[in-house]
């Protein structure tokens, strides 16, 4: 695929032709040193070990070589052909280069068109490639009579030949036709997929860290006269929607030079409706959709990305055989729509796109697949769950992020009730994790449909669990009490319904959540006492976890209150009583408790007994925020007790990971307990600068792992 220029258009000299026959203007014959060759591309960059690979495999003399050079459209395989035929001319091996133009595209910055004088059949093939050679014997001969004369005429002559873009002829007649050639011919086929033919040779996209693709815009801008201010962003965001596709990124200058903004080319390139992801997929997803084991693997790995080849294995399985699977992923591997990344088997982004705007809900399969792959997820979740500890359980987690997240947002904005009911569960599943791990916009943007569902079906313990426990958290320390505490009361009149009531231990936890709320802003007139009262009353009701979490709410109060024995009741109480349940919540529990009582140490001047108390408790705890609050902490009795290098460390670590989660400043202040200007000025230090730049790196680096807001 290139572009309408002069530079790329290939030019044929059939003076020595007989211009009787149409067909011979198609051919596009070289003799070796002398004429016809199209021109080198300009923008041919960076395939030198390509061009080596296959010049080697070639060897110093024709040998009946075959080699199948195949990738994406626009991504350089008739670039590619044609830097090896120019170099091979040099050289003097070959008496003929033919070059054969199968499918040539015609690509301007309007349109996208198949030229036509490309040739169309194994008959027009035979006839351009005599007439090429000169092989006049084969006139007038009939289509199988002629392609023995070539045979014949060519086991005198070292040739070779090049078939560009032969997808849509490479039939049995055509290959046949190649496999009488004599070994005096070695030849070149270019095609966008794998065949059982000849010596594959893929030509991948260039990757991000390449710089060829930027090499090739900048090329185009200046040749179209184009200058940007920020022509380095630009750059980037074409190099990016262009995939590391030449011909992609050369198609994109050309619209904006023809007026088209940044913003729009990048839409339009998730338009099944534009032309260049018509031409691109089209082919592709007509073979796809009528294959149901391709269609449905596609389907997959479209709604959810990253799932693996066991995760696909795992979620097909009730459907699919193992070895029908495998087949399937193969066919798809020749159609050049999965990335080349290792062990993970996933779409090209381009494609997964393609295939979203192509399907709607109403597919049969699109339904079936998606409710499997969110069931196998569940699965994973739930046995993530069973983990000693959440540090296991997390890490399990962490594996299928990118997927969990793809798949709750197709929950999202999916219409069905199946579907969203299965993402439910799975949100219920996730919701910690997500918390925990800073994922909090995620979070949010599942809020609205998660409350939607449980309240359509009666589940009104996943609306508690995910909405009032940690949606309710996440408005709080973003937007403050006034905030969460409206959230809270919408939530609580959609759990009411029209005047209806609920049961006991659903308005105990309302009640939980709502002192909690009223307590944050340190007045604390939702009642240390209440929320004791509370955790006694649900740990008898069997609900142990929210009584632990009401427990340590009392705790932490009491502690800001400087209510100390309250808070050192509390806390025990929660260590003694989580100590019996094997479970990662309660282990997290123990952690935090612990974690508290250093606090409440803080607060009370006994600090060498914190920093011990918090030292032990850091590394159980599982969420970001903790363990921001208690590095803050740490930084504290390190200041208080002359340990100025560890405090430097610790305030730096907690203001980093505070700002990752974008809380705000004041709940920072509030629940740290101390002045936090000190901490700002502790890692403002000189002498800090060193360190603190290093631990900086080291914590964002950590933090954009998790998929931090």
């Amino acid at each position: 695929m290139r572009l309408s220029q002069p530079w790329l258009v290939k030019i044929i000299n059939m003076s020595s032709i007989s211009k009787q026959l149409h067909l011979a203007s198609q051919s596009r014959a070289l003799r070796a040193k002398t004429r016809g060759l199209p021109p080198r591309v300009e923008s041919f960059v960076n395939r030198e070990s390509l061009v080596g690979q296959v010049i080697s495999v070639l060897g110093n003399e024709p040998t009946g070589r075959r080699i199948l050079v195949h990738g994406r459209p626009g991504v350089g395989k008739t670039a590619a052909a044609l830097e090896i035929a120019h170099r091979l001319v040099d050289q003097s091996r070959y008496d003929y280069v033919v070059w054969l133009d199968c499918q040539r595209v015609i690509l301007s910055s309007s349109s996208i068109e198949l030229s036509p004088y490309a040739l169309e059949d194994y008959a027009s093939v035979t006839i351009a490639l005599s007439h090429a050679v000169g092989a006049i014997e084969a006139n007038g001969c009939s289509t199988e009579q002629r392609s023995h004369v070539l045979s014949s005429f060519l086991s005198q002559h070292r040739t070779l030949l090049i078939l560009d873009g032969v997808d849509k002829i490479f039939d049995s007649a055509l290959r046949n036709l190649l496999a009488r050639l004599p070994f005096t011919v070695d030849i070149i086929v270019t095609c966008r997929t794998t065949y059982d033919w000849g010596q594959p040779i893929y030509v991948p996209p260039f990757p991000g860290n390449d710089d060829s693709i930027r090499q090739i815009i900048r090329a185009e801008f200046q040749r179209r006269s184009l200058a940007y201010s920020d022509a380095d962003d630009v750059v980037r965001r074409i190099e990016s929607a262009s995939e590391g596709i030449p011909m992609t990124a050369i198609w994109l200058v050309a619209l904006l030079s023809r007026g088209e903004t940044l913003e729009k080319i990048e839409m339009d390139m998730k338009n099944q409706n534009l032309t260049l992801s018509e031409y691109y997929f089209s082919e592709a997803w007509q073979l796809i959709a009528a294959d149901s084991a391709m269609h449905k693997i596609a389907l997959i790995l479209s709604a959810t990305p990253d799932l693996g080849g066991n995760g696909l294995i795992a979620v097909l399985e009730p459907i699919l055989e193992p070895e029908v699977i495998s087949i399937a992923l193969r066919r798809l591997s020749s159609l050049n729509v999965l990335e080349d990344s290792g062990q993970a088997v996933r779409l090209r982004g381009a494609v997964r796109d393609y295939i979203l705007a192509r399907t709607s809900e109403s597919d049969s399969d699109f339904r079936q697949t998606v409710l499997l792959a969110i069931k196998y997820l569940r699965e994973v979740s739930d046995k993530a769950l069973r983990l000693a500890d959440w540090d296991q359980s997390f890490m399990a987690l962490e594996a299928t992020r990118p997927t969990l997240v793809a798949a709750l947002n197709l929950c999202r904005d999916s219409a069905n009730n199946a579907i969203r009911l299965q993402g439910l569960r799975l949100l219920n599943n996730v919701a910690y994790y997500f918390y925990s791990m800073g994922l909090w916009d995620e979070l949010l943007s599942n809020c609205r449909w998660s409350q939607e569902t449980a309240l359509s079906h009666g589940d009104l313990d996943s609306i508690l669990e995910v909405s009032m426990t940690w949606i309710v958290r996440i408005i709080d320390r973003r937007a403050g009490e006034a905030a969460a505490a409206k959230f809270m009361a919408q939530t609580e009149i959609a759990l009411r319904g029209n005047g209806g009531t609920i049961s006991p231990i659903i308005q105990m936890k309302l009640d939980v959540t709502r002192a909690v709320i009223r307590n944050s802003n340190g007045s604390f007139a939702g009642g240390i006492g209440r929320l004791v009262e509370l955790g006694n009353e649900l740990w008898q009701y069997d609900c142990h976890e929210w009584a632990c979490r009401a427990m340590l709410q009392a705790g932490n109060f009491a502690s800001k209150a400087l209510d100390t024995a309250t808070a050192d009741a509390a806390f025990v109480w929660v260590i003694e009583h989580a100590q019996r349940i094997h479970a990662p919540w309660a282990h997290a529990m123990v952690a935090l408790s612990r974690g508290n009582l250093g606090i409440l140490c803080n607060r009370t001047a006994k600090f060498d007994r914190a920093r011990a108390l918090l030292e032990e408790s850091i590394p159980g705890l599982p969420q970001l925020y903790d363990i921001a609050v208690a590095k803050s902490e740490m930084a504290r009795a390190c200041f208080e007790s002359g340990h100025i290098r560890q405090a430097r460390r610790f305030a730096g670590q907690s203001h980093i990971l505070a700002s990752a989660m974008r809380v705000r400043q004041s709940i920072m202040e509030s629940q740290q307990g101390w002045d936090h200007t000190v901490g700002a000025e502790l890692i403002k230090s000189p002498m800090a600068s060193v360190v603190f730049r290093e631990l900086a790196t080291r914590l964002r680096r950590r933090v954009e792992s998790y998929g931090s807001p």
